[in-house]
């Protein structure tokens, strides 16, 4: 469970636009785990950033044969 846990929040960040290092932040005593709750939290950047296309982005995703 650890390692799919790692993967879907290295990608929830990666959608906010932050590197999948900032998981790391937990470390820090106190400040760390709320600093990571408040990165989960926030809404998605909007359209494509430096990891990708936006996962909410229909139209990017659409099949050519979906006409």
């Amino acid at each position: 469970m650890f390692f799919p846990g790692l993967a879907v929040g290295v990608r929830r960040l990666h959608d906010v636009g932050k590197s999948g290092w900032f998981t790391l932040i937990v470390l820090v005593p106190f400040v760390g785990i709320m600093w990571l709750l408040v990165l989960d939290c926030t809404a998605d950047d909007l359209g494509p950033n430096q990891y990708g296309q936006d996962p909410k982005d229909l139209v990017a995703f659409e099949a050519p044969y979906s006409r």
